[in-house]
């Protein structure tokens, strides 16, 4: 939806994982770094759409957004499963209560992976019922 066919993709880490397909750049420059190079301004930045969200699923997710307790929504996830580096990434729930706790925000859970017991545990160990951390 979002891109034409006519737009050319190199295969995902196709260079990045194959060494000798590296061997056929004189630099290399790494994809976090192209926005200090090519977007100083907002000027920069054109008003052209790239990303194209099925209609469908964007009034789906509107209407259960609209369900829960008013206030800005905030998405959050607390965990990551990464093998190098995950538990830096990672922070227990319990330790999140102080800012879940807020009355005026209502947080998202966009964790991936089976979290629905652990969720359920933090709202009936802290009586949240305000559906904070519906999913």
């Amino acid at each position: 939806r979002s891109f034409n066919k006519e737009t050319n993709f190199v295969p995902y880490s196709y260079y990045s994982k194959q060494k000798n397909n590296l061997l056929e750049f004189e630099t290399i420059i790494y994809a976090g770094s192209l926005g200090q190079l090519f977007r100083n301004n907002i000027s920069d930045f054109s008003n052209k759409k790239y990303l194209f969200p099925k209609t469908t699923i964007v009034k789906s997710i509107n209407e259960k957004l609209k369900k829960l307790k008013p206030g800005k929504k905030i998405g959050i996830t607390w965990e990551s499963k990464r093998k190098i580096l995950g538990s830096d990434k990672s922070i227990n729930l319990e330790l999140l209560k102080p800012i879940i706790s807020i009355d005026k925000f209502c947080f998202i859970n966009l964790q991936y992976g089976e979290k629905e017991k652990e969720i359920s545990n933090y709202n009936k160990n802290h009586k949240n019922t305000s559906g904070l951390l519906a999913g």
